[in-house]
């Protein structure tokens, strides 16, 4: 096996990078999703799923390796999480929502990754938007996810949706260009750590 490319998202749910190098651990690459955006209405760490222009954005790490990242919106601008009141009132701004930036905390602060108010009051509308399914199509098995995804907006300590770490192999891409000729399978859909 070769790995071509490897994949960094410093802020969950935001637009990352290729890096030319990355540590890994039992919590996959080292300084991956280590920020997230806390929703202020409803509570809880949110991702694309429910704020879609978090995609919009682009992240990367700040020189120096202090952790700090830095924010770049469609019109240009760049801020970083030394001046995060200014990063979280123009991240509200351009979601639409109120929101604040937050860091990786310890897996033992299970409020902080405790899951928020859904945006719906029936749970089966919200699964099936989050989910992107239709009435008539079928949920996922909840049983092949870990039992801390239904209580915890991501796995306690991480800020990853329920894996760590998501291999892509160059043969799957062809293989659903093949399947798929019309359209266009660009890697950065699937958010890979390594492909």
């Amino acid at each position: 096996m070769r790995v071509d490319q490897i994949w960094s998202y410093p802020v969950k749910s935001m637009v990352g990078g290729t890096v030319p190098s990355a540590e890994l651990s039992m919590l996959g690459i080292v300084g991956d999703r280590r920020w997230a955006v806390r929703d202020l209405r409803r509570g809880g760490i949110r991702g694309a799923k429910q704020l879609g222009g978090l995609m919009t954005l682009v992240a990367r790490d700040v020189a120096g390796g202090s952790g700090d990242v830095e924010v770049m919106f469609p019109d240009g601008r760049r801020l970083s999480t030394t001046a995060s009141s200014d990063l979280d009132d123009a991240l509200s701004t351009h979601l639409d929502h109120p929101v604040r930036l937050e860091s990786l905390r310890p897996s033992d602060d299970l409020d902080h990754y405790r899951r928020g108010a859904p945006a719906n009051d029936d749970m089966m509308v919200e699964l099936r938007s989050i989910f992107g399914r239709e009435e008539s199509e079928p949920l996922p098995d909840f049983s092949v996810f870990p039992p801390e995804v239904m209580e915890f907006e991501s796995p306690p300590g991480t800020y990853h949706d329920c894996w760590p770490l998501m291999i892509m192999s160059t043969s799957s891409l062809r293989a659903m260009q093949e399947a798929l000729p019309d359209s266009v399978v660009d890697v950065r859909r699937f958010r890979p750590s390594m492909v």
